[in-house]
Protein backbone atom coordinates (compact mmCIF):
# COMPACT_ATOMS: atom_id res chain seq x y z
CA UNK A 1 0.00 0.00 0.00
CA UNK A 2 1.32 3.11 -1.02
CA UNK A 3 -0.19 6.88 -0.53
CA UNK A 4 1.43 9.59 -2.79
CA UNK A 5 1.30 13.21 -2.79
CA UNK A 6 2.74 15.42 -5.15
CA UNK A 7 2.57 19.62 -6.33
CA UNK A 8 3.79 12.23 8.13
CA UNK A 9 6.74 11.84 17.40
CA UNK A 10 10.13 13.09 18.80
CA UNK A 11 11.44 9.20 18.79
CA UNK A 12 11.66 9.22 14.89
CA UNK A 13 12.88 5.70 14.16
CA UNK A 14 15.47 6.98 11.68
CA UNK A 15 15.65 9.30 8.85
CA UNK A 16 18.63 9.19 5.84
CA UNK A 17 18.89 12.95 3.96
CA UNK A 18 20.13 13.69 0.55
CA UNK A 19 20.57 16.31 -1.45
CA UNK A 20 21.34 16.28 -5.14
CA UNK A 21 24.46 17.07 -7.09
CA UNK A 22 23.97 17.17 -11.24
CA UNK A 23 22.00 14.09 -11.20
CA UNK A 24 22.63 11.95 -8.25
CA UNK A 25 21.81 11.74 -4.75
CA UNK A 26 24.51 12.24 -2.65
CA UNK A 27 24.33 10.79 1.15
CA UNK A 28 24.65 13.21 4.22
CA UNK A 29 25.00 12.39 7.51
CA UNK A 30 22.11 15.32 8.76
CA UNK A 31 19.42 15.76 10.87
CA UNK A 32 16.15 17.45 9.43
CA UNK A 33 14.76 18.30 13.24
CA UNK A 34 11.45 17.80 14.14
CA UNK A 35 10.01 21.03 15.74
CA UNK A 36 6.01 19.91 16.75
CA UNK A 37 4.18 16.82 17.19
CA UNK A 38 0.10 16.85 17.84
CA UNK A 39 -1.90 13.83 17.97
CA UNK A 40 -5.45 13.79 18.06
CA UNK A 41 -7.50 10.81 19.02
CA UNK A 42 -11.41 9.83 18.91
CA UNK A 43 -12.24 6.47 20.54
CA UNK A 44 -15.43 5.11 21.11
CA UNK A 45 -15.08 2.05 22.99
CA UNK A 46 -11.63 0.04 21.26
CA UNK A 47 -12.77 1.47 18.09
CA UNK A 48 -10.50 4.67 17.39
CA UNK A 49 -9.37 6.94 14.71
CA UNK A 50 -6.03 8.83 15.45
CA UNK A 51 -4.63 11.72 13.60
CA UNK A 52 -0.72 12.54 13.99
CA UNK A 53 1.49 16.12 12.66
CA UNK A 54 4.50 15.96 12.21
CA UNK A 55 6.02 19.62 11.53
CA UNK A 56 9.91 19.56 10.57
CA UNK A 57 12.10 22.24 9.60
CA UNK A 58 15.27 21.90 6.92
CA UNK A 59 18.19 23.32 8.25
CA UNK A 60 20.26 22.21 5.55
CA UNK A 61 22.11 23.71 3.02
CA UNK A 62 21.07 22.49 0.02
CA UNK A 63 17.81 20.65 -0.85
CA UNK A 64 17.39 16.95 0.70
CA UNK A 65 15.26 13.90 0.78
CA UNK A 66 14.05 12.69 4.66
CA UNK A 67 13.12 9.44 5.05
CA UNK A 68 11.73 8.10 7.89
CA UNK A 69 9.83 5.39 9.08
CA UNK A 70 7.14 5.01 12.18
CA UNK A 71 5.37 2.27 13.85
CA UNK A 72 1.62 1.55 14.11
CA UNK A 73 -0.16 -1.28 16.26
CA UNK A 74 -0.41 -4.65 14.54
CA UNK A 75 -4.28 -4.20 12.55
CA UNK A 76 -4.27 -0.33 12.05
CA UNK A 77 -4.48 0.96 8.81
CA UNK A 78 -3.75 4.75 7.48
CA UNK A 79 -6.30 6.26 5.98
CA UNK A 80 -5.27 9.60 4.87
CA UNK A 81 -2.00 11.77 4.22
CA UNK A 82 -1.86 14.93 3.93
CA UNK A 83 1.24 17.52 3.13
CA UNK A 84 1.55 21.29 4.42
CA UNK A 85 3.67 23.98 2.92
CA UNK A 86 3.02 27.21 4.01
CA UNK A 87 -0.59 28.07 2.54
CA UNK A 88 -0.55 25.31 0.75
CA UNK A 89 -1.74 22.00 1.92
CA UNK A 90 -1.98 18.79 -0.96
CA UNK A 91 -3.59 15.33 -0.06
CA UNK A 92 -2.39 11.89 -0.85
CA UNK A 93 -4.20 9.71 -3.07
CA UNK A 94 -3.60 5.78 -2.62
CA UNK A 95 -1.87 4.05 -5.60
CA UNK A 96 -0.46 0.66 -6.77
CA UNK A 97 2.79 0.65 -4.79
CA UNK A 98 4.99 0.69 -8.17
CA UNK A 99 2.92 3.71 -9.96
CA UNK A 100 2.96 5.56 -6.63
CA UNK A 101 6.99 5.14 -6.28
CA UNK A 102 7.81 6.08 -9.91
CA UNK A 103 5.25 8.98 -9.93
CA UNK A 104 7.44 10.01 -6.64
CA UNK A 105 10.88 9.60 -8.09
CA UNK A 106 9.72 11.63 -11.21
CA UNK A 107 8.48 14.62 -9.08
CA UNK A 108 11.99 14.70 -7.28
CA UNK A 109 13.48 14.36 -9.83
CA UNK A 110 12.00 17.62 -11.65
CA UNK A 111 12.55 19.35 -8.69
CA UNK A 112 8.80 18.95 -7.56
CA UNK A 113 7.84 18.97 -3.98
CA UNK A 114 6.72 14.94 -3.03
CA UNK A 115 5.75 12.59 -0.39
CA UNK A 116 5.78 8.77 -0.33
CA UNK A 117 4.33 6.75 2.63
CA UNK A 118 4.84 3.22 2.77
CA UNK A 119 3.97 0.37 4.32
CA UNK A 120 6.99 -1.64 4.80
CA UNK A 121 5.46 -4.42 6.75
CA UNK A 122 2.74 -5.20 9.20
CA UNK A 123 3.71 -2.61 11.87
CA UNK A 124 6.17 -0.34 10.36
CA UNK A 125 5.70 2.50 7.75
CA UNK A 126 7.94 4.48 5.73
CA UNK A 127 7.81 8.30 4.83
CA UNK A 128 9.96 9.79 2.38
CA UNK A 129 9.95 13.91 1.79
CA UNK A 130 11.49 14.42 -1.59
CA UNK A 131 13.00 18.32 -2.19
CA UNK A 132 12.67 19.74 0.97
CA UNK A 133 14.33 23.21 0.83
CA UNK A 134 16.68 24.67 2.86
CA UNK A 135 15.00 26.60 5.98
CA UNK A 136 11.74 25.07 4.72
CA UNK A 137 8.66 24.27 7.50
CA UNK A 138 6.63 20.76 6.21
CA UNK A 139 3.90 19.73 8.36
CA UNK A 140 2.99 15.66 7.53
CA UNK A 141 -0.14 14.78 8.97
CA UNK A 142 -1.53 11.16 8.75
CA UNK A 143 -4.91 9.56 10.18
CA UNK A 144 -5.00 5.72 10.81
CA UNK A 145 -8.07 3.87 12.53
CA UNK A 146 -6.70 1.42 15.34
CA UNK A 147 -8.19 -0.98 18.17
CA UNK A 148 -7.76 -0.21 21.45
CA UNK A 149 -6.78 -3.72 22.78
CA UNK A 150 -9.30 -4.66 25.35
CA UNK A 151 -9.09 -7.39 28.09
CA UNK A 152 -12.29 -7.66 31.29
CA UNK A 153 -11.56 -4.49 33.05
CA UNK A 154 -11.50 -1.97 30.36
CA UNK A 155 -8.49 -0.88 27.03
CA UNK A 156 -5.14 0.13 26.38
CA UNK A 157 -4.51 2.63 23.67
CA UNK A 158 -0.73 2.65 22.51
CA UNK A 159 1.46 5.17 20.76
CA UNK A 160 4.53 3.52 19.23
CA UNK A 161 7.25 6.32 19.11
CA UNK A 162 10.46 4.42 18.03
CA UNK A 163 11.10 1.69 16.18
CA UNK A 164 14.23 -0.05 18.32
CA UNK A 165 17.13 -1.06 16.82
CA UNK A 166 17.57 -4.85 16.00
CA UNK A 167 19.68 -7.27 16.93
CA UNK A 168 21.74 -8.09 13.78
CA UNK A 169 25.03 -9.32 14.69
CA UNK A 170 26.23 -6.16 12.29
CA UNK A 171 26.44 -2.36 12.37
CA UNK A 172 23.93 -2.89 9.61
CA UNK A 173 20.18 -2.46 10.11
CA UNK A 174 17.84 -3.81 7.58
CA UNK A 175 13.90 -2.86 6.60
CA UNK A 176 12.29 -5.57 4.90
CA UNK A 177 9.59 -4.77 1.82
CA UNK A 178 7.33 -7.68 2.23
CA UNK A 179 5.87 -7.08 -0.76
CA UNK A 180 8.36 -7.96 -3.05
CA UNK A 181 10.60 -9.20 -0.69
CA UNK A 182 13.89 -6.99 -0.74
CA UNK A 183 15.59 -5.68 1.91
CA UNK A 184 17.22 -1.94 2.29
CA UNK A 185 20.10 -1.34 3.96
CA UNK A 186 21.80 1.12 5.84
CA UNK A 187 25.09 1.85 6.89
CA UNK A 188 24.76 4.76 9.13
CA UNK A 189 21.47 5.02 10.66
CA UNK A 190 20.67 7.06 13.64
CA UNK A 191 18.22 7.02 16.20
CA UNK A 192 17.37 10.25 17.26
CA UNK A 193 15.82 9.26 20.69
CA UNK A 194 16.87 12.82 22.42
CA UNK A 195 15.51 15.60 19.96
CA UNK A 196 13.69 17.84 21.49
CA UNK A 197 10.32 19.16 20.12
CA UNK A 198 7.08 20.43 21.60
CA UNK A 199 4.56 17.60 21.57
CA UNK A 200 0.58 17.88 22.41
CA UNK A 201 -1.90 14.97 22.71
CA UNK A 202 -5.72 15.58 23.04
CA UNK A 203 -7.71 12.32 23.17
CA UNK A 204 -11.96 11.96 23.43
CA UNK A 205 -12.76 8.33 24.54
CA UNK A 206 -16.63 7.30 24.72
CA UNK A 207 -17.94 4.52 26.33
CA UNK A 208 -21.11 3.40 26.69
CA UNK A 209 -20.66 2.10 30.13
CA UNK A 210 -19.25 3.96 32.65
CA UNK A 211 -14.82 4.92 32.81
CA UNK A 212 -14.29 4.08 36.32
CA UNK A 213 -10.40 5.06 35.96
CA UNK A 214 -7.80 7.10 33.37
CA UNK A 215 -3.96 6.17 33.94
CA UNK A 216 -0.65 6.32 32.25
CA UNK A 217 2.32 4.36 33.33
CA UNK A 218 4.55 5.77 30.88
CA UNK A 219 3.82 9.65 31.15
CA UNK A 220 2.09 12.44 32.61
CA UNK A 221 -1.62 12.97 31.54
CA UNK A 222 -4.57 15.53 32.30
CA UNK A 223 -8.01 14.21 32.53
CA UNK A 224 -11.36 15.96 32.32
CA UNK A 225 -14.61 14.64 32.83
CA UNK A 226 -17.10 15.28 30.04
CA UNK A 227 -20.66 14.33 31.46
CA UNK A 228 -22.56 13.32 34.36
CA UNK A 229 -22.54 9.53 32.95
CA UNK A 230 -18.72 9.20 33.67
CA UNK A 231 -18.92 8.05 30.29
CA UNK A 232 -17.21 10.81 28.13
CA UNK A 233 -13.62 11.95 29.32
CA UNK A 234 -11.30 14.15 27.74
CA UNK A 235 -7.68 13.26 28.05
CA UNK A 236 -4.99 15.47 27.34
CA UNK A 237 -0.82 15.87 27.63
CA UNK A 238 1.54 17.87 27.08
CA UNK A 239 5.03 15.70 28.34
CA UNK A 240 6.88 14.54 25.24
CA UNK A 241 7.58 10.37 24.95
CA UNK A 242 9.82 9.16 26.39
CA UNK A 243 11.91 5.99 25.22
CA UNK A 244 9.68 3.53 24.20
CA UNK A 245 5.54 3.64 23.57
CA UNK A 246 3.12 6.13 24.88
CA UNK A 247 0.60 3.76 26.58
CA UNK A 248 -3.29 4.93 28.56
CA UNK A 249 -4.98 2.43 30.32
CA UNK A 250 -8.98 3.21 30.32
CA UNK A 251 -10.83 1.27 32.91
CA UNK A 252 -14.47 0.96 32.60
CA UNK A 253 -17.81 -1.32 33.86
CA UNK A 254 -17.73 -4.66 32.24
CA UNK A 255 -20.64 -5.37 29.76
CA UNK A 256 -22.27 -5.36 26.06
CA UNK A 257 -21.56 -2.56 24.24
CA UNK A 258 -23.50 -1.83 20.87
CA UNK A 259 -22.35 1.46 18.58
CA UNK A 260 -24.70 2.76 15.97
CA UNK A 261 -23.73 5.79 13.44
CA UNK A 262 -25.62 6.76 10.47
CA UNK A 263 -23.92 8.07 7.02
CA UNK A 264 -24.76 8.66 3.70
CA UNK A 265 -22.87 5.74 2.44
CA UNK A 266 -25.13 3.62 5.22
CA UNK A 267 -25.31 2.69 8.52
CA UNK A 268 -22.74 1.36 10.79
CA UNK A 269 -23.08 -1.19 13.89
CA UNK A 270 -20.16 -1.88 15.81
CA UNK A 271 -20.53 -4.31 19.14
CA UNK A 272 -18.24 -5.04 21.98
CA UNK A 273 -18.10 -7.26 24.75
CA UNK A 274 -15.85 -7.31 27.73
CA UNK A 275 -15.86 -10.57 29.65
CA UNK A 276 -15.21 -10.59 33.94
CA UNK A 277 -12.83 -12.53 35.39
CA UNK A 278 -14.50 -15.80 36.31
CA UNK A 279 -13.36 -17.37 39.27
CA UNK A 280 -13.21 -21.30 38.09
CA UNK A 281 -13.99 -24.66 39.73
CA UNK A 282 -12.86 -28.01 40.44
CA UNK A 283 -10.03 -27.41 37.90
CA UNK A 284 -7.68 -30.45 35.75
CA UNK A 285 -4.10 -30.57 35.44
CA UNK A 286 -3.12 -29.75 31.64
CA UNK A 287 -0.34 -29.89 29.82
CA UNK A 288 1.36 -26.73 29.02
CA UNK A 289 4.47 -25.79 26.63
CA UNK A 290 6.15 -22.17 26.87
CA UNK A 291 7.81 -20.79 23.70
CA UNK A 292 10.92 -18.79 24.95
CA UNK A 293 13.08 -15.69 23.39
CA UNK A 294 16.11 -15.83 23.95
CA UNK A 295 18.24 -14.69 20.97
CA UNK A 296 20.38 -11.28 21.02
CA UNK A 297 17.61 -8.75 20.33
CA UNK A 298 15.73 -9.95 24.39
CA UNK A 299 19.27 -9.22 26.17
CA UNK A 300 19.15 -7.07 29.12
CA UNK A 301 15.99 -5.88 30.82
CA UNK A 302 13.59 -7.63 27.83
CA UNK A 303 15.45 -11.29 29.24
CA UNK A 304 14.77 -9.80 33.36
CA UNK A 305 10.50 -9.12 32.17
CA UNK A 306 10.36 -12.26 29.91
CA UNK A 307 11.77 -14.58 32.87
CA UNK A 308 9.97 -12.48 35.28
CA UNK A 309 6.40 -13.21 32.73
CA UNK A 310 7.56 -17.11 32.90
CA UNK A 311 7.40 -17.30 36.41
CA UNK A 312 3.94 -15.77 36.84
CA UNK A 313 2.53 -18.25 34.33
CA UNK A 314 4.39 -21.25 36.17
CA UNK A 315 3.04 -20.37 38.72
CA UNK A 316 -0.18 -19.82 37.66
CA UNK A 317 -0.91 -23.63 36.49
CA UNK A 318 -3.41 -25.76 37.91
CA UNK A 319 -1.76 -28.18 40.94
CA UNK A 320 -0.82 -31.15 38.97
CA UNK A 321 -0.11 -29.45 35.17
CA UNK A 322 2.71 -30.83 33.04
CA UNK A 323 5.03 -28.04 31.30
CA UNK A 324 7.77 -27.80 29.02
CA UNK A 325 9.91 -24.99 28.56
CA UNK A 326 11.29 -24.66 24.66
CA UNK A 327 13.61 -21.80 24.26
CA UNK A 328 15.63 -20.40 20.99
CA UNK A 329 18.32 -18.18 20.20
CA UNK A 330 21.97 -17.30 22.01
Amino acid sequence: MCIYIADEYGNLPYYRSRYTRGQNFIEIPTTIPLKNVKVDADFFGNFGKVTVMQTFVSEHESPVEAIYSFALKSGSVVVDLKMKIGDKSLVGIIKEKSEAKQEYQQAAEDKKKATLLEQINETDYRVSLGNLMPNETITIEFSYVTTAEANEKGFKFVIPTNIAPKYTGSSDVSILDKNDGTAEYYDQLTYTTNIKYDFNLNISWKSKNPITSVQSYTNDISVENENEENTHKKITSTTSPKTGDFNIVITTNPGTCIYHEKTVHGNYVAVTHQIPDVDVENTVPHNYTFLFDRSGSMQGSKMTQAIDALKIFVSSLEEGSWFNVVSFGS
